[in-house]
């Protein structure tokens, strides 16, 4: 008897869910948007090995993205290439099964069942090109091309019932932000510099939702709703800095990037042997689109960098980031349903204006070291780099705690002063990376 009620209440609560998705919940919130790790620190692999540090040095060609002020230090057209993988172990709230467990997981407990979502998975691409190209003494312009996010990973989680019933959910997700810029530095006088760089940033965002019950033995039939998102967005941002060079012991830089507002649209699918449970906008209609719009954080950032010795320079970076700008608002008001108050869904009053989840803003810490080697008979510059910085908690989710230090190491050597290699790594909670880098100056 007991049995019977909870499947009764179970399929009772399913005919809601999918009206609490469409009105705030995965619509909200494309599934574990607000967790993707982001790429902020500059894209080399030089700058990787000294912790993500190079505002205040920014002396080769990623200087585009990390401080472009940097680039009037280049004196010789260069090309460079990166490539990077990434193996990500990523923690998201699941909200699918956060409502089962809150309702039923006591009920029947599950050891394997999980209201968070892991998003593990390796990912192998280039990260960074680019062409730079000195104008007599005080231009330097360079053309470029960064992938400042290739995230990607899925993850189910079921919760058994009876003998042939079940429910579970399953998420998908794909993120890939891509900038495509041109920049321009201009050497002011000896020791002070300005440069921008303005970009075509592309936003590409794959996500497959899906909460799915099986409840045959328990006479409820079954339900099956998902969220669909396969869509992108190119909005044009920027990137601005100066550079202080006041002799050639110190340099300091600060630099701001726009991060730009996208809009995405998805779509709604319910079906189920219950054809009432698929009321999931005002319409009775079974396949509903929606459009969100989000907005990646904005960054700004100082930098210094200290040469006490001909062969060594320390660097340290601060960054300020405005994880707050992580959101996806609900633009199409004909959103019914949103006055169900369920595990933090919102209100009514704030259901079409406001994000799900409200995000700190943050700062982060940069430090590192690099210290040259002259080996063989050539004196080949030999360089080993190293350094850490602070990633704090903002998914302001309390089932999560993504507080974390990011440490690195890195090495490169100059060829006969046309190439340059670079490799590096970094280790963290949720990402372990490796970058390789070329550059070839003539």
């Amino acid at each position: 008897m007991r049995v019977t009620t909870y499947l009764v209440a179970l399929a009772c609560c399913l005919a809601l869910v999918p009206e609490t998705a469409a009105g705030g919940g995965l619509n909200v919130d494309p599934p574990g948007f607000s967790n993707v790790p982001f790429t902020f620190e500059p894209p080399g692999a030089r700058s990787l090995g000294m912790g993500g540090t190079f505002i205040g040095l920014a002396d080769d060609a990623t200087a585009s993205e990390a401080n472009p002020a940097g680039l009037t230090i280049l004196t010789r057209p260069e090309v460079s290439i990166h490539v990077r993988n990434a193996t990500f172990d990523v923690e998201a709230l699941d909200v699918n099964a956060n409502i089962i467990d809150d309702s039923f997981g006591p009920a029947f407990p599950d050891p394997s069942f999980s209201t968070i979502s892991v998003f593990d998975e390796s990912v192998t691409s280039a990260s960074f090109g680019s062409f730079v190209y000195p104008i007599k003494q005080r231009w330097v312009l360079s053309a470029y091309w960064q992938q400042a996010t290739n995230f990607e990973g899925d993850d189910t989680n079921t919760l058994n019932l009876l003998p042939g019933d079940s429910i579970s959910s399953t998420r998908r997700l794909e993120a890939t932000l891509g900038n495509f810029g041109v920049s321009a530095g201009f050497k002011v006088n000896e020791w002070f510099s300005v440069g921008a760089s303005l970009r075509a940033s592309r936003l590409t965002l794959e996500t497959f939702d899906q909460l799915d019950a099986q409840l045959t033995n328990g006479g409820a039939g079954a339900i099956n709703f998902d969220t669909i998102v396969d869509d992108d967005d190119t909005q044009f941002t920027y990137n601005v800095g100066v550079m202080f060079r006041p002799g050639e012991m110190v340099s300091v830089g600060v630099v701001y990037k726009q991060g730009g507002d996208f809009d995405i649209e998805g779509v709604d699918n319910c079906a189920s042997s219950a054809p009432q449970s698929c009321d999931i906008v005002a319409g009775d209609s079974t396949s509903d689109p929606f459009f969100v719009q989000i907005e990646v954080p904005d960054f700004l950032g100082a930098g210094v960098a200290i040469r006490p010795l001909d062969q060594l320079t320390l660097v340290a970076d601060i960054d300020f980031i405005t994880y707050s700008d992580i959101a996806a608002e609900v633009d199409d008001f004909d959103l019914a349903f949103c006055d169900f108050d369920f595990d933090g869904i919102v209100d009514e009053p704030d259901c079409a204006a406001n994000p799900v989840e409200t995000v700190d803003d943050e700062i982060e810490v940069h430090v590192g070291a690099e210290y040259v080697f002259f080996v063989g008979e050539n004196s080949t510059p030999l360089s080993l780099r190293a350094g850490v910085f602070s990633d704090p908690d903002h998914d302001n989710t309390k089932e999560i705690d993504s507080d974390q230090v990011h440490a690195s190491l890195g090495i490169g050597v100059v060829i006969k002063e046309d190439f340059q290699l670079d490799f590096a790594v970094r280790a963290a909670d949720t990402i372990t990376d490796a970058v390789f880098s070329f550059v070839y100056r003539f």
